[in-house]
């Protein structure tokens, strides 16, 4: 894992992963860089960066562009979708990412309102990306769903319902949108249950096993 810039800026960039059937992700491309770069502790690792075309794929899905999307009124608000961003270890392991919300501090996974422009596991995407500067290969099946109580700006409370859609990380990016807004966490799924308050995204993140 090593830094690079490229065109969506200064990023950690993470090594290939493959998927379960041994194919490249559809979306997003990347070529091993000829020479290793320093990784974390001094060991020295081989830099993955991606191709010319990856930036067109990110642009086709939205990232790097504003969000078509407003916060609808009370009575029109029902579902939300978010991602649970994940990536393998060296060593096998699998870590998901938490981060904090705004107001409350609360763990929670990113997301946000349905976009016009955007399926709903690009839309998961998009989120992962202005709200923790992760950028992946989101799943189109869902993993399940939560509630909570979403407080509106006009201080009204409403129960929205999430979906939850894995987003396999390829890119954490230094500069995103909400830079500094939020802490963000990596930890084992069984950790970052304990750490989130609903008893279904504490189950999704209980039985989530990427393959």
């Amino acid at each position: 894992m090593g830094w690079r810039r490229g065109a969506w800026g200064v990023g950690l960039i993470a090594p290939k992963i493959s998927s379960a059937s041994g194919a490249n992700p559809p979306r997003l491309g990347y070529s091993p860089c000829g020479a290793a770069s320093p990784g974390v502790g001094g060991r020295s690792r081989s830099a993955m960066t991606f191709r010319s075309t990856s930036s067109q794929n990110l642009q086709r899905q939205g990232f790097g562009r504003p969000a078509l999307v407003h916060e609808p009124a009370p009575e029109h608000v029902h579902e939300q979708f978010a991602a649970l961003p994940w990536r393998r270890q060296a060593d096998g392991q699998v870590r998901v990412l938490l981060i904090t919300s705004r107001e409350t501090r609360r763990w929670v996974i990113p997301k946000g309102w349905p976009m016009p422009d955007r399926s709903p596991d690009q839309a998961a995407a998009q989120e992962a990306y202005e709200e923790a500067g992760v950028v992946g290969e989101a799943r189109p099946e869902t993993l399940g769903a939560y509630v909570y109580d979403k407080r509106l700006r006009d201080g009204s409370v409403q129960p929205v319902t999430v979906q939850v859609f894995a987003l396999e990380v390829y890119v954490e990016r230094l500069a995103f949108p909400e830079q500094g807004q939020r802490d963000k966490r990596w930890l084992a799924p069984a950790e970052a249950a304990e750490l989130v308050d609903e008893p279904a995204l504490k189950a999704i993140l209980r039985g989530f096993k990427p393959s």
